[in-house]
């Protein structure tokens, strides 16, 4: 977990050393791509009605976020700034118009009201034209953008899908999406099992609206066709209904949980991964906003504590 503790101790050991310093001076590379794009990944409650996650210091005030969002979106070039989870809807907001260039809904496993809240405000903020930056939605993140897009009651079982590796269809191979898709990963992705699902709802494409472009579809144990990845056709949502991270996960209480499925050991899978990463930052370098905050408020300032298998942030905003 990420522990934050604001200090200006240059010598602090635990917490974060607050250089007092800007990534940038914002009056640079206003007329290129961004070079340093920062995107935002929400917290998740620690304690929610379905009860206490990780361990007795994950609090009602804490958030959590994985580990592996952080490294997917560092490897694939962007810094990340982790959104506290009681950050009001106002300064989420704020964050959106000025600061960050990209947004990531992560899954969740169980009800969590303050993140899905401040979840279901970034969509309909972008719905609204309110924010303009790039956001993407994993698992539950894909599933709160058909609530919003769609219907509250949009959602359906899905059978077979908690933590299976699966092959996805590529639907729309013009979309933002698949811009520089190979053919031989459109392969991969068609025939191997390169993404994990770990979900038992979803949604279908017949139940999508028409300003929802399906990119691609995977089948449940019952035969069922569900939306696995999408994008909107004119604002900046996407979303896929697997999890493009997990390849930088593995569980230690149980380490066969992802391995059986053979998504560990695929390169293709890791390709994959990193494809949907790739398209998510190069639509990040081409937003106008700049990052203004202190560099102390980014994951990399952040000393690591053990929780379990997953990383938290201390409740902190500026």
């Amino acid at each position: 977990m990420f522990d934050h503790t604001d200090t200006d101790d240059m010598s602090c050991p635990i917490g974060v050393v607050n250089t007092g310093r800007s990534i940038w001076d914002t009056t640079n590379y206003q007329d290129q791509l961004n070079p340093r794009p920062v995107i935002g990944v929400l917290t998740q409650d620690c304690v929610s009605t379905s009860g206490r996650i990780f361990t007795a210091d994950c609090t009602e005030d804490v958030g959590f976020v994985s580990a592996a969002y952080v490294k997917w979106l560092e490897a694939s070039g962007a810094l990340v700034h982790v959104v506290p989870l009681k950050t009001t809807h106002e300064d989420m907001t704020k964050l959106l118009q000025r600061d960050l260039s990209g947004l990531v809904i992560p899954g969740s496993g169980s009800w969590k009201p303050y993140y899905q809240a401040l979840a279901r405000h970034v969509v309909e903020e972008v719905v609204n034209g309110n924010v303009d930056v790039p956001v993407f939605g994993t698992c539950m993140g894909i599933e709160i953008m058909a609530k919003v897009l769609i219907d509250d009651d949009v959602l359906i079982t899905t059978e077979g899908t908690s933590n299976v590796a699966m092959p996805m269809k590529i639907l729309e191979k013009s979309s933002k999406m698949w811009k520089g898709l190979t053919e031989d990963l459109e392969t991969a992705f068609e025939n191997e099992n390169v993404t994990l699902n770990a979900h038992k709802y979803g949604f279908r494409p017949d139940q999508c609206t028409s300003d929802m472009i399906i990119t691609g579809t995977s089948v449940d144990s019952t035969g069922m066709t569900f939306v696995a990845a999408m994008e909107h056709v004119s604002l900046p949502i996407y979303g896929a209904q697997w999890h493009p991270e997990k390849i930088f996960e593995f569980p230690r209480s149980n380490p066969q949980k992802y391995d059986d499925t053979g998504i560990h050991t695929s390169r293709n899978a890791l390709k994959a991964s990193q494809f949907m990463g790739n398209f998510l930052v190069e639509q990040a370098r081409m937003h106008k906003n700049r990052y203004t905050l202190l560099d102390k408020e980014l994951s990399y300032s952040m000393n690591m504590r053990r929780v379990t298998s997953s990383y938290h942030i201390q409740n902190y905003y500026l």
